[in-house]
């Protein structure tokens, strides 16, 4: 479908092989990768406050960072610290950088999410589009960020991106998708052509791990979700992954736990006050306005997964 929050730019888009090839990023571990910040800004300072804990801790912002942030404060607030760390850009971060409205919310929504959705995510887009025109030392700085990044930890090859092996806005790694037997080939055929052994996304707002075999070698997709935004029943709290050479610190509160090759991988909390957290949000987002309208129940209440839902 070709319309705005539901087409794919050509712009997004990659070819798998490519991936393979991708120059690697040099990158001290341990590495937090965080997706899907969606400006909260309070859930940012919880995630910088982990180099109390690991002072050595790198964090990679795999895009959406913005969304929420619709303040002039908010917004620098947002891009002046992420842009200080490793970032890629989501189709949030791209659009705001474009200078038509063509794409909407490049959000390429899939049919089984209703007009309402897509409608008002093109309507937040628009306006926070209206609040970055008045940055444009920032938007420089977006308008320079990658799609994809690759990185080897101690010997485990590592594929971080936004949306899929194919696109930005790509919804081949989402929570949907990854539980359909009929799309278990085009995962493995990923794998097979981008040369890899884990793969960390977001774009799709659903927490999903994901185990292949893959000639007799264990595969993983992790999909954190949100940083930013409640991820499960009844709780608030954002999800990263973190992914090291050693066990996460016992301060740090993981909700799922991998050993993989020579590296551990985590699932870890992101725990901010989500009732300051829902006064700065409609500060910003009223009631009736179109991220209220989509985002507030969920900032509320989280989603309606279990834990023993993440994985598939």
């Amino acid at each position: 479908m070709n319309s705005p929050g539901r087409s794919c730019p050509v712009d997004y888009r990659y070819r798998p092989r490519d991936l393979a090839t991708l120059e690697q990023t040099a990158i001290a571990e341990p590495v937090y990768i965080v997706g899907g910040l969606y400006g909260n800004s309070l859930a940012l300072d919880q995630i910088i406050k982990l180099k109390e804990l690991e002072p050595g801790a790198n964090f990679i912002f795999n895009g959406d960072f913005n969304w929420f942030n619709k303040s002039n404060e908010q917004f620098k607030r947002i891009n002046q610290e992420v842009l200080k760390h490793h970032a890629l850009a989501g189709n949030v971060e791209k659009e705001l950088t474009r200078h038509n409205d063509i794409n909407g919310c490049g959000c390429a929504y899939p049919d089984w999410v209703d007009h309402g959705t897509v409608t008002r995510s093109n309507q937040i887009i628009k306006q926070l589009k209206h609040t970055a025109s008045s940055h444009s030392d920032i938007l420089s700085q977006l308008q320079s960020l990658p799609l994809t990044m690759r990185i080897n930890l101690n010997g485990t090859r590592i594929l971080i991106l936004h949306g899929d092996p194919e696109s930005l806005s790509g919804w081949g790694l989402s929570y949907e998708m990854m539980k359909m037997p009929a799309h278990q080939d085009q995962l493995k055929s990923w794998f097979t052509q981008t040369e890899v052994d884990v793969i960390c996304c977001t774009h799709t707002c659903l927490t999903a791990i994901k185990s292949l075999k893959i000639d007799g070698e264990t595969k993983i997709i992790i999909n954190n979700g949100s940083a930013g935004m409640g991820n499960l029943k009844n709780q608030s709290y954002g999800l990263i992954i973190r992914i090291a050479k050693s066990p996460c610190h016992n301060r740090i509160n993981s909700i799922w736990q991998l050993t993989y090759s020579n590296v551990f991988i985590d699932l870890v909390k992101v725990n901010f006050d989500n009732t300051v957290w829902q006064q700065t949000f409609l500060q910003q987002w009223p009631e009736g306005s179109p991220a209220h309208l989509s985002y507030y129940h969920r900032i509320q209440h989280g989603t309606e997964l279990t834990p023993e839902e993440l994985i598939l």
